[in-house]
């Protein structure tokens, strides 16, 4: 029986040539076991190599692209408002069960989208949300994705600037520049640095 990860290699370097039998018979069942292991966490498109850098899983990168390629734009739960997208909501149907074995709090909101991996513990926000009545409000301003590198494919960390301002002590706005996440996880501060663009895999043919 021919492995998934030598399916998926086959079939993106195919991916001009692939009949909708084959798609609906071997590769949508193959793209969708890897979305489930991504969401689970058992797998992941880039991983420390433990000599301090990164190691980018290939085949788990190609089958993410050949889920965009096999998936058409279809109207979906998004949150306040329908969306015209590929990718639905994770949680759009869920039930207790499903969100009591995740072990996480998914505030009102918050909206996490099919093959994202969510930690246990992990406390889901809305981005830019703001509480009426707060103390203390905090805001991200502005931020952006930074790769590990040209042709990775992944997505390594988020330089912020959160705006915090509120009532009483907190009533003077101060702003700061906050990796999510940190080295090692968790929240970090610094400079943010230029990372290379990747290059685009063209999949329209």
């Amino acid at each position: 029986m021919q492995s998934i990860e030598s399916l998926i290699e086959d079939a993106f370097e195919r991916r001009n040539e692939l009949t909708q039998a084959e798609i609906e018979t071997h590769l949508r069942p193959a793209v969708e076991q890897v979305i489930n292991l991504l969401e689970s966490g058992e797998r992941r498109v880039a991983e420390p190599d433990g000599k301090g850098g990164w190691t980018v899983n290939q085949w788990i990168k190609k089958a993410v692209l050949l889920y965009f390629r096999i998936n058409g734009n279809q109207v979906v739960d998004g949150g306040p408002a329908l969306a015209f997208d590929k990718v639905p909501l994770r949680f759009a149907h869920g039930n207790d069960a499903e969100l009591q074995g995740l072990g996480a709090r998914v505030v009102p909101g918050a909206l996490v989208r099919r093959g994202a991996h969510v930690a246990k513990d992990a406390v889901l926000m809305p981005y830019g949300a703001g509480w009426p009545g707060a103390d203390v409000r905090l805001q991200a301003q502005a931020g952006r994705w930074v790769g590990i590198g040209e042709g990775s494919g992944r997505l390594r960390a988020r330089p912020v600037e959160v705006a915090a301002g509120g009532r009483g002590p907190s009533a003077r706005p101060r702003t700061a520049t906050l990796w999510l996440p940190a080295e090692g996880g968790g929240l970090g501060d610094g400079p943010v640095e230029t990372a290379p663009l990747a290059p685009v895999i063209d999949l329209a043919g």
